[in-house]
């Protein structure tokens, strides 16, 4: 739309109408996954993050950084970050990221709109108590589940409607 309009109502002449070049157009998705050593790139299940986070090119990235993780087998948090935040690069997510990492848990950092929360939750998030419940016949999982993009957590952080001014 820019360029239309630069064409039709700034640019006079044929070569600066030419000459004008829009950037590169950066598509961030609704919901993804983020990581402060891999922040030009959006994961887009919790299970792509996951296999990346765990990964022996993420613990190379890591020690050549020297960025201090938590082992394989350190217990999971699901952290969901309000979407806005993360394409305006706000400070706190990757201090937390880093702090959860070096206290010794796995952060599994979902971005999301904000009123997407409980669908990422009930779809993409799951427990060791879940699929016992599931394979019990005591619970039964909703229809909107998706079992391959899902992983599995520990526990739940919720940073949407939290000011950090």
């Amino acid at each position: 739309m820019i360029s239309l309009l630069h064409q039709r109502y700034l640019s006079s002449n044929t070569a600066s109408r030419k000459s004008f070049e829009l950037p590169a157009l950066e598509i961030t998705p609704d919901i993804g996954l983020f990581h402060p050593l891999n922040e030009k790139n959006f994961f887009l299940s919790p299970k792509q993050y996951l296999e990346w986070r765990l990964s022996e090119d993420f613990r190379y990235l890591s020690q050549k950084r020297k960025y201090k993780y938590a082992p394989s087998t350190a217990p999971r948090i699901a952290v969901l970050l309000y979407r806005k935040h993360v394409i305006t690069s706000q400070p706190y997510i990757p201090s937390m990221i880093n702090i959860l990492e070096s206290q010794g848990f796995i952060p599994i950092p979902i971005f999301i709109n904000g009123v997407e929360a409980h669908t990422i939750v009930r779809d993409l998030l799951t427990s060791t108590h879940e699929i016992d419940g599931v394979r019990a016949g005591d619970f039964i999982y909703d229809g909107s589940y998706q079992w391959e993009k899902s992983v599995t957590v520990d526990a739940i952080v919720s940073t949407i409607g939290v000011s950090w001014r």
